[in-house]
């Protein structure tokens, strides 16, 4: 049984989105989740995260709260948040390349695997981007199919269609 000061403290805040219901959550050190919140409970993803290790506070707000708002109005298309990723070191690597995906635009699950010096990789890409617990602002939603087709995501084909659509409609218009 843990003992009270062996918790981190996780602030979160829950967002409502064009796209449903969002957890924000982070540490003194950075953000370590953005997370849509379905097919499962506000609850349970505070369980979740105390078995992890996490002692949490709601807050009413932060930097990357005002960030993520700001990008759903369409005023923003770069964060700036310090991130906290953990995950394998193959998976940081992947996520590091996703954040080089400029706004808008979108690459292949292969692209990305080759920008990593992996092109056999394509598979283990997919799931590093599944793995990815800062949704949005790491963009896993800009990885398609090397055909050109929406594949694979956590928060579900409508939501990262959605994603896709907003920001080349804010691109469209800048044009």
């Amino acid at each position: 049984m843990r003992k009270e000061n062996d918790f981190e403290r996780l602030f979160w805040k829950k967002i409502k989105s064009p796209v449903g219901d969002i957890f924000v959550g982070w540490i003194h050190k950075g953000l370590i989740r953005v997370n849509f919140i379905y097919g499962t409970t506000l609850k349970q993803i505070l369980v979740d995260l105390k078995h992890e290790g996490f002692k949490p506070f709601t807050v009413t707000g932060g930097k990357a709260v005002d960030q993520l708002v700001e990008y759903f109005k369409g005023s923003r298309n770069k964060f700036s948040c310090k991130l906290v990723m953990r995950g394998t070191t193959f998976q940081i690597k992947v996520w590091n390349e996703l954040l080089k995906i400029s706004y808008g635009k979108n690459k292949s699950y292969g692209d990305i695997a080759k920008a990593i010096d992996n092109p056999k990789a394509v598979r283990a890409v997919g799931g590093a981007c599944g793995a990815n617990r800062i949704a949005i602002i790491i963009p896993c939603h800009r990885v398609i199919g090397s055909d050109g087709k929406l594949v694979g995501y956590g928060g579900g084909l409508d939501k990262k269609s959605w994603l896709l659509y907003h920001e080349a409609k804010r691109e469209w218009n800048n044009v």
